[in-house]
């Protein structure tokens, strides 16, 4: 085999161990993750796993890592020209509804508690903001929202934090109470922004 076919091979083989702890963590949960079962559904021998992940937790990082990857990923980008206030209300808007697309993905790799997961979406320590691209995108149109005199003044790495739980709040009690309709929904969300950017309005 040559070179260039080895490691097209190996690269292929690294997506399919990847591709295959996500479905497992999607399925079933991160405790039901194992390098035997990856193995096992691969059909190749556990040492094989070993040759591109260190251990159980490294494989893990890099499947929850690559999941939220694909949720943020699927987020509609903001459109360009938009007044701070709007850029908010935009991207709220376009989070939840990318999110309610894919709940069950949204609980495998954000919702369960696990060390390796927070390590990857952890938002609330003062290094939340490099880790999340929503928080740093809130953060980013609080401040231009301050100085073009739209927003009050304050302290925006704490207030975009309250602003990305209280979004979190919400989508997390949406995809729990499946019985709400899709008016009720959009209403609340609506209501939502409506409070959120009316406690920092300067007008």
């Amino acid at each position: 085999m040559s070179r260039v076919r080895q490691q097209r091979h190996s690269e292929e083989l690294r997506s399919r161990i990847l591709e295959t702890a996500q479905k497992i963590i999607l399925e079933d949960g991160i405790n039901a993750l194992s390098v035997r079962r990856v193995a096992s559904e691969i059909d190749y021998a556990a040492p094989v796993i070993y040759q591109y992940y260190r251990n159980k937790n490294h494989l893990i990082s890099c499947a929850i890592q690559e999941g939220y990857r694909k949720i943020l990923e699927s987020v509609e980008p903001i459109p360009p020209n938009l007044s701070p206030d709007e850029e908010l209300r935009i991207s709220f808007k376009h989070f939840m509804d990318s999110a309610m697309q894919v709940p069950k993905a949204y609980k495998a790799f954000v919702l369960q508690i696990s060390s390796e997961l927070l390590a990857e979406t952890s938002v609330l320590g003062k290094d939340g903001s490099k880790k999340s691209p929503t928080l740093a995108s809130i953060i980013s149109s609080l401040e231009s929202g301050i100085d073009a005199g739209l927003f009050l003044p304050c302290n925006v790495q704490l207030t975009a934090r309250v602003y990305w739980c209280a979004m979190f709040g919400l989508f997390f009690r949406l995809i729990l109470e499946t019985d709400i309709s899709a008016e009720e929904r959009e209403a609340l969300i609506q209501r939502h922004l409506d409070v959120l950017l009316r406690g920092i309005s300067a007008h």
